[in-house]
């Protein structure tokens, strides 16, 4: 495997990343909303409507070079999420989208939808969005492995 070629798709996927992100922020700020980042839009998005607990939403991702308790901290403070006590476990809690939260999920849905569309509008189809997962979940689990190993 040529290693530049190798860099040159993580520098990609980094880059994808930050747009990705900027299109939501634009959607955030074009419709008022100055209290939540576009990370933590992206952990809203990422709950919909699910009740999970703070280790099941790290898992889920978007938290790429951020601390997910301070944004976990700060959509509680803002009134985007809604903290239940784990029956289960004392020490643990349930997080859900308030009102508030749900009404993020309309919005982040129409950037990703007018994104979806600008792909398409290229030539981008869902096997080729498919086959860039496939590949990329296979990356995905060999570097967690190495990590792992170590």
């Amino acid at each position: 495997m040529n290693k530049e070629n190798y860099v040159d798709v993580m520098k990609y996927l980094e880059k994808l990343n930050r747009f990705f992100l900027d299109n939501i922020k634009s959607g955030l700020e074009n419709s008022g909303i100055s209290d939540v980042s576009a990370v933590q839009a992206m952990m809203l998005y990422s709950l919909k409507t699910d009740k999970v607990s703070m280790t099941d939403l790290h898992k889920r991702g978007h938290y790429l070079g951020t601390n997910a308790a301070y944004n976990v901290s700060n959509l509680l403070k803002n009134n985007y999420l809604v903290k239940d006590i784990n029956t289960f476990d004392l020490r643990g809690v349930w997080l859900s989208l308030s009102e508030k939260g749900l009404k993020i999920l309309d919005l982040i849905d129409s950037v990703i939808t007018l994104q979806s569309e600008a792909l398409t509008s290229v030539g981008i189809n869902d096997k080729n969005i498919d086959d860039a997962n496939n590949i990329l979940d296979k990356i995905t689990r060999v570097l967690e492995e190495i990590r792992i190993k170590r």
